[in-house]
């Protein structure tokens, strides 16, 4: 009596307070969207394998409508036998009280309950998570979740000198926003942050800034027994609540388990002596825990899980840590059956913590071949408001936008980042025709200033000494493929052999200065907007040292060739094939798909530009392109490079 008096104060209570309210179950969530004296309206999801408790009311009437997915409904009949059926879609069954009733999700299960407002009103006669009767405290609270950040990442090798491995991009987003976008935007985020921490910081500023962040500096985050239970350890006193533990160098497919209850994540290996793993019933709960043990099972522990008990779990990463000197996240779970109840749940994992490993996701995830990812250590990343770029030369290229202030997007201010603000419209590459590439180059003419500046000190250190320098380092890997001299059925001198013809005195002396000096000129950094407006993005940050000017005939060189290559399309591996068999080089690809290459000679012979110059510049940006890029792209830029510039000198 007691009970339902409390109860009704606290139905009451809410009745009057009442807004939209998530009750997080161990099972899955109920929204409460409606609740006042008369009634209650609720969405209640049911994660695919999870059950309600067997339960019976005292005084709440309920009926539920199955608004998706597939369940087995346990109802008791009038006789006292519990009667069970399998249903879908479109089915409702009424509860009258105090027939015993259980829901269980075959499917991922959405059902629409409208009952009497006595929401508390339950008694549990069988639980799979221990729950007591009535209301659960704890599934009001809203969870944290807490991010494991302070690592430096040893296993990317020289990657982590420049990124945090967390800001990995897959499809111009980081791991680290795949992983806070799988979260609802009322959780608070507390970042665990160390190595490179800046980085995360003004990443979060830029990419996040509507999110409740909360940031931890761990200190000695590179020193022993600095693990990821002593960075959990230094954000405890916000964790006093259920919440989730997430690593940042993982990719995680598809959503995160909906489901509040203490669990772990896994997926299968075969080598239990690498990983922490754990041994589950047939009802996957957690039987046992081992870590790193020849001895131990093939369901490895992915480093992302969600703790419910909160108080048990810091007393057992407490007591455990004690003689632990590495001060492991893992020991909370030595004693796995301490917990009231741990479940396994399988996720759609990728370790991303080494380079190849990253290649390998980011080929996945984006459909392609990153043939064309460079070695020089950029990484781009895009919001709905930005773009932004973590590059080594971001002073630079910033002093360099002033230059071009009137032709390129907004520049945000950030520490680390190069920043502008992201212009809705599409890449050249993406809407490229005739008309609008005409249309380009009436734009790029009128904008186009030539002014009387010697130049000649920066095209000698840009066209031949940085020629020189990038064909030998294709040459120390590759010295094979500059061998090979038959290339498509033709034969081919040494490539040195051709650079030694070209008169470079002639070539760094015939040029053309100008402030409109993009240095990149290829249809992906040309957006052509909304309002049918062309503006520039991936500039350069000089030319042979000068910021100030650069040589138009390279911008336009940098144009002839995006036309004989699309780069956007040689992302796609069956764009292009090379081969190499018995020393000889067989290539085949799709050229100026577009017919666009006739056109633009037409234009650069009407305007009298130096067309000899122009392929000659093609050829050498191919050469320089070579020791940047990997899987049989730098081989076919190089082969490409050499028989242009063996039809021109």
């Amino acid at each position: 009596m007691l009970e339902t008096v409390i109860n009704t104060e606290k139905n009451n209570q809410i009745a009057r307070d009442f807004k939209q309210t998530i009750i997080y179950k161990a099972w899955g969530s109920e929204t409460l969207l409606a609740l006042n004296e008369l009634y209650c309206y609720k969405k209640i999801f049911i994660k695919e394998g999870c059950k309600t408790s067997f339960q019976y009311h005292n005084h709440k009437l309920e009926t539920n409508y199955i608004q998706d997915g597939t369940a087995e409904i346990w109802l008791e009949g009038d006789d006292g036998i519990i009667e069970k059926s399998i249903q879908t879609s479109g089915y409702s069954f009424t509860v009258i009280p105090p027939k015993k009733h259980r829901v269980i999700a075959i499917t991922d299960l959405t059902l629409l309950e409208v009952s009497t407002p006595e929401i508390w009103d339950c008694i549990r006669l069988q639980d799979d998570y221990n729950r007591k009767n009535g209301r659960i405290d704890t599934e009001f609270i809203t969870p944290s979740v807490c991010i494991l950040l302070a690592g430096k990442g040893t296993r990317m090798n020289e990657l982590s000198n420049y990124i945090h491995k967390a800001l990995l991009p897959i499809n111009n987003k980081a791991l680290l926003t795949y992983l806070i976008e799988k979260f609802p935007s009322n959780y608070e985020l507390i970042l665990a942050v160390g190595y490179k921490s800046e980085q995360i910081k003004d990443y979060c500023k830029l990419m996040h800034a509507d999110r409740n962040i909360t940031f931890i500096d761990i200190p000695n985050y590179d020193k022993l027994g600095s693990g990821p239970g002593f960075s959990l350890s230094c954000c405890k006193h916000l964790l006093q609540k259920p919440f989730y533990i997430c690593v940042g160098d993982c990719y995680i497919d598809g959503e995160f388990p909906k489901i509040y209850n203490n669990w772990l994540g896994y997926h299968y290996s075969d080598y239990p002596n690498l990983y922490s793993t754990f041994d589950m019933d047939e009802e996957n709960n957690i039987i046992d825990f081992k870590n790193k043990s020849k001895n131990g099972f093939n369901n490895a522990f992915t480093g992302y899980c969600y703790i419910n008990d909160y108080s048990l779990f810091w007393q057992e990463l407490t007591n455990n840590c004690q003689h632990d000197i590495e001060y492991e996240l893992v020991s909370a779970f030595y004693n796995i059956r301490k917990y009231p109840q741990f479940k396994g749940i399988k996720m759609n994992w990728y370790d991303v913590g080494t380079y190849e490993k990253y290649i390998d996701v980011k080929n996945k995830m984006e459909n392609v071949n990153s043939n064309l990812f460079k070695t020089s250590m950029q990484f781009n990343f895009k919001s709905k408001n930005y773009f932004i770029k973590l590059v080594l030369n971001k002073d630079k290229l910033i002093e360099r936008s002033k230059r071009l202030i009137k032709y390129i997007p907004e520049i945000i201010d950030n520490k680390t980042f190069l920043c502008y603000k992201f212009i809705e419209g599409n890449v050249l590459y993406n809407c490229l025709n005739k008309n609008i590439f005409m249309n380009f180059l009436d734009w790029y003419k009128q904008n186009l200033i030539i002014e009387e500046i010697d130049l000649s000190k920066e095209c000698k250190l840009f066209y031949n000494n940085k020629t020189l320098l990038r064909i030998n380092q294709y040459l120390n890997d590759n010295k094979h493929i500059d061998n090979c001299l038959i290339i498509n059925n033709k034969t081919y001198d040494l490539i040195m052999n051709y650079i030694e013809k070209i008169d470079m005195n002639k070539l760094t002396t015939n040029y053309l200065p100008t402030k409109f000096f993009h240095g990149d000129l290829q249809f992906d950094n040309i957006i052509y907007d909304l309002n049918n407006e062309f503006k520039y993005i991936d500039w350069r940050d000089e030319f042979g040292g000068n910021i100030d000017y650069g040589d138009a005939y390279y911008d336009m060189a940098k144009l002839y060739g995006g036309i004989l290559l699309n780069y956007e399309k040689m992302r796609n591996v069956n764009y292009f094939n090379f081969s190499l068999n018995n020393n000889e080089i067989n290539f085949s690809i799709n050229l100026d798909d577009n017919n666009l290459l006739s056109t633009y000679e037409d234009w650069l012979k009407y305007n009298n530009f130096d067309i000899y110059k122009i392929k000659l510049l093609t050829s050498l940006i191919f050469l320089n392109m070579a020791p940047l890029h990997t899987n049989n792209f730098n081989h076919l830029v190089f082969c490409i490079g050499k028989i242009m510039l063996a039809d021109l000198v």
